[in-house]
């Protein structure tokens, strides 16, 4: 039973290691620009999951920025030519920041595209 739980949890691990690699729908068309209007973007973790929050860089490459547990926020100072992606199990959706600050709830539904 032992070797079963041991053999279990790495596949788990392996799991969730391939889910934090998978991109969101379209995430590969963004990537961040020359940042000249400051700006804000909220997130608000209202789902049940612990979600990632990433900076699309000018590479579109991910760049971890903030974990937050279900009912946690954070407001993050940005600029409005940089996009972020919110992951938990699934892609919650890609963001961009408005020229004032914006508030972003997420939510337990699957996101499937650009916010």
């Amino acid at each position: 039973m032992k070797n079963l739980t041991v053999v279990l949890t790495f596949l788990f691990g392996l799991v969730l290691s391939a889910n934090a690699l998978a991109k969101c729908p379209n995430e590969s068309r963004f990537h961040s620009v020359e940042g000249k209007v400051q700006t804000s973007i909220r997130f608000v973790n209202d789902s049940e999951e612990t979600v990632n929050v990433y900076w699309l860089d000018y590479q579109g490459k991910r760049v971890f920025y903030q974990t937050l547990a279900a009912g946690m926020s954070y407001e993050q100072p940005t600029y409005v030519s940089h996009p972020w992606v919110v992951e938990g199990y699934s892609c919650k959706g890609i963001f961009f920041p408005d020229a004032q600050a914006r508030q972003v709830v997420i939510e337990d539904t699957k996101g499937d595209g650009v916010n």
